[in-house]
């Protein structure tokens, strides 16, 4: 089974450097029974101008462990991947531990948040290179899809039986007309007439 998750609020920080992008979900509780096995978080990086396609970003999520206004929160690295500037696409980070901790404990949601750097460890904006966020075309918004397997309830409802087509009869097994009954009674009386006579004639 799987359960998608859009982004209920987004943030960023574009000064003083490192830049970094914030998101949080709104996740619906898990049923009882059911198990999570993975969770993606996914978002989709479209061409810019002004950057070489060559060059490599290292593009960081991190789980925001707690939030406090006086101090920094404390982070734990989900995933990283490095890709090419000129590279268009969905990316996918795996965030199934914070999917865990946030079902186990839904007041420890605090979200996600996102670093973008480059080789030189230069620190962008997620917007800068590309990456689109709730602002963008609905059907390139990212969102966090989770899989979870149910181990009572099967994930969809079994499929209605559908009746057998009425099996149309083979031409064998029709009747077989039968040539005597095309005949009118008429025509049979009039040719055993015929024959009878024929057979006299020859006795004569």
């Amino acid at each position: 089974c799987v359960s998608v998750s859009a982004v209920e609020q987004e943030r960023d920080l574009l000064q003083p450097r490192p830049y970094w992008k914030e998101f949080r979900f709104d996740l619906t509780p898990l049923p009882q029974g059911e198990t999570v096995t993975a969770a993606e978080f996914r978002i989709y990086k479209t061409l810019t101008m002004g950057q070489r396609a060559n060059r490599t970003l290292h593009i960081s999520v991190y789980e925001i462990q707690r939030d406090n206004r006086h101090r920094e929160p404390e982070l734990v690295l989900l995933d990283m991947q490095s890709v090419p500037a000129g590279q268009e696409g969905w990316l996918a980070f795996d965030v199934t531990t914070a999917s865990n901790n946030w079902l186990l404990h839904p007041r420890s949601n605090l979200g996600i948040r996102l670093y973008v750097e480059t080789e030189e460890d230069r620190s962008l904006s997620a917007g800068w290179i590309g990456l689109v966020g709730r602002r963008g075309p609905r059907s390139k918004q990212p969102f966090m899809v989770t899989f979870f397997r149910e181990s009572q309830v099967p994930c969809r409802p079994p499929r209605a039986v559908k009746p057998h087509p009425r099996r149309k009869k083979p031409k064998y097994d029709l009747p077989v007309p039968s040539i005597q009954s095309e005949r009118p009674i008429a025509n049979q009386q009039t040719m055993k007439i015929e024959i009878d006579r024929a057979t006299l004639f020859k006795l004569k």
